[in-house]
């Protein structure tokens, strides 16, 4: 199965740019990311663990569908404090304390409520959403 994105390539640019840290985008880019795994059907989304061992600067994003990963695209590993302080800002969960953290994003994204639970280890571990049955 493959998986099909919604944005369009300027979304990916921005996300590119050396100095996209831009709430706004990175906000677009999870929300895409969220509607389209869910969508189909995934119930456990892992969104970019702070890995210096990776041979790229991407940070890896996967999805669980049925019994099966699949990997989704990634974004800049440079922007990664930015995703997680957004998704922590989706799911309502204050930034300053101590780990792990935990919350619900329930968020309307064109017409599809999105609603998953989150949780961070640590601030280098892979953010785990699992998807919140209805």
């Amino acid at each position: 199965m493959a998986l099909k994105f919604p944005w369009r390539r300027s979304i990916k640019e921005q996300l590119d740019e050396h100095r996209c840290h831009d709430e706004a985008v990175i906000r677009k880019y999870l929300l895409g990311v969220m509607a389209t795994t869910q969508g189909c059907h995934a119930t456990h989304l892992e969104i970019g663990g702070d890995d210096r061992q990776l041979p790229s600067d991407g940070a890896p994003v996967r999805c669980r569908v049925g019994e099966e990963w699949y990997d989704c695209p990634p974004f800049p590993l440079r922007i990664r404090p930015g995703v997680l302080a957004v998704l922590l800002q989706m799911a309502k969960v204050p930034a300053d304390g101590a780990f792990p953290k935990e919350g619900a994003i329930e968020e309307d994204s064109e017409g599809t409520c999105l609603r998953w639970r989150l949780r961070v280890q640590d601030e280098h571990s892979p953010c785990v959403l699992c998807a919140i049955s209805t």
